[in-house]
């Protein structure tokens, strides 16, 4: 796929609001893109691991567990743009929930140690993107919010 399809889905996602063109065209080079099939999991509840995923093609499901063991679905994301993976970039513990392929999928992988070199350089560009996740976070806490008191 070119490069500038995958610098539109950059550009509409959440997570680089406001960076601006330049930013992002520096931020798909640095991406590296996977092909994961239906049914794979993409990362386990626990793993350490520090990369945001952002998603290019289909359908990922967020689970995670009860106090008894039992799996719970905690979303379903299906959006070009939409992110995952950032709870553990930002407080650097292990995932907080496990991430499966619902349906084939691509993936932009964007490691943390490839974002904190960018954002050395590009002081800005971090200030933007933890402010995009944390108002992504407080989205979807007030989303559970609703589920829990509903």
């Amino acid at each position: 796929m070119a490069k500038e399809e995958y610098m539109k889905v950059l550009q509409q996602s959440q997570l680089f609001a406001d960076l601006g063109d330049e930013a992002v065209n520096q931020l798909v080079d640095l991406a590296e893109i996977h092909g994961i099939a239906a049914g794979e999991v993409i990362f386990k509840e626990g793993e350490s691991g520090d990369s945001v995923f952002l998603l290019y093609g289909g359908e990922v499901e967020i689970v995670g567990k009860t106090p008894g063991g039992d799996e719970m679905q905690l979303a379903v994301l299906k959006d070009l743009g939409d992110f995952f993976g950032e709870i553990s970039m930002v407080d650097h513990k292990p995932r907080s929930a496990a991430v499966k392929a619902l349906t084939d999928v691509i993936l932009l992988e964007f490691s943390g140690d490839v974002l904190e070199n960018f954002f050395a350089q590009s002081h800005w560009a971090g200030l933007f993107m933890y402010r995009n996740i944390a108002r992504v976070l407080a989205g979807r806490l007030r989303q559970s919010n609703i589920r829990i008191i509903t």
